[in-house]
């Protein structure tokens, strides 16, 4: 559901799949999906997707989109895999959720740099305690994205879209909690430096935890003429960690007792743990895998979605906002 430039990377990696099969393409640009209408059957219509021959529906359409659609299909039941965000609202992302649940059947979120090897080797360094308790948590997002991005129906609005940490940083704010814990409050400013949008092209924060570990956050789309970094830099009493590259795709350890390095080859920002993450659906679904694997836990993408809606709630007050509490009143509105 949804032809356009992450379809792309999904028709390249499932090419490579020998034991899933696409059935049905769908897009409301019917350019888009006749680009591929030599590989794809494509479909009339959403009821088209309702057949009984469709285990998973994944929906790739713009971002205010797929709460309704999720919504849709889980109504059909079947399951599903939503890119990021899972909604807008985080209320709309519990409700999904629900939803799944109520018709047995189970509700993904793209967040594929989980399956990173970079973000797997922290997260196992990070559990068996190598670098010792957590000090601080460092994320940084500095990219270009040109006045022309903004430019189309929908990106950087706020009931469309959201700004620099809706559309590129929740991946690396996602990863983030998923290494060191859950914020229990943030507070966070936004502004637009470069670009003409509604939401803001640069957004700097604090993430708190009730561990008392603090994460910084310094995002922004401003930059000019190329993308310069993307970051996760974690320190501990008796280590640091440094997740860095296109894709957060490199890894390195430095501690007391242990040095590790870390590199996997991505082209791209999408990276290549796309695949990862649909051998994990796939793995879940077909071989009934229980528990799911760690990179699917769709409570971390609800939570994702309350934390980003928090931050702005935070600029739009001026204060700390509590992440289960409080969040936005433009974010998706």
């Amino acid at each position: 559901m949804g032809c356009g430039r992450v379809f792309d990377h999904y028709h390249n990696h499932l090419q490579e799949f020998s034991d899933i099969d696409i059935s049905l393409i769908y897009d409301l640009n019917t350019d888009l999906s006749a680009r591929y209408a030599d590989f794809y059957e494509i479909a009339r219509d959403l009821s088209d997707f309702c057949s009984p021959s469709i285990d998973l529906v994944c929906i790739l359409t713009p971002s205010h989109t797929h709460y309704d659609l999720a919504k849709y299909f889980l109504g059909f039941s079947k399951h599903v895999l939503v890119e990021k965000p899972l909604s807008l609202r985080p209320s709309h992302a519990e409700e999904l959720k629900s939803l799944a649940c109520s018709n047995n059947v189970r509700i993904f979120c793209a967040f594929q740099n989980r399956f990173n090897d970079a973000i797997m080797a922290a997260y196992k360094s990070i559990k068996s305690g190598v670098i010792g308790k957590l000090v601080s948590c460092h994320v940084a997002l500095h990219w270009c994205r040109l006045q022309e991005y903004y430019n189309d129906e929908w990106h950087g609005r706020w009931s469309l879209d959201g700004g620099v940490i809706a559309q590129q940083a929740i991946h690396h704010i996602d990863a983030a909690m998923y290494l060191t814990g859950l914020p229990d409050r943030v507070v966070g400013l936004g502004q637009n430096i470069s670009n003409n949008l509604e939401a803001e092209d640069t957004f700097t924060g604090l993430l708190h935890n009730d561990s008392g570990l603090v994460t910084t956050l310094s995002a922004t789309t401003s930059l000019r003429p190329n993308d310069r970094q993307a970051s996760i830099i974690i320190q501990g009493v008796d280590g640091s960690i440094n997740i860095s590259g296109i894709a957060l795709n490199k890894f390195q350890l430095v501690s007391n007792t242990h040095n590790e390095n870390i590199a996997e080859n991505f082209s791209n920002g999408y990276g290549l743990s796309h695949k990862k993450l649909l051998r994990a659906i796939e793995s879940c679904l077909i071989k009934n895998l229980e528990p799911p694997h760690p990179g699917l836990d769709i409570d971390l993408a609800i939570y994702t979605t309350k934390v980003i809606s928090s931050l702005y709630h935070s600029w739009e007050n001026g204060r700390w906002s509590n992440v289960l509490e409080e969040h936005s009143r433009l974010w998706g509105a």
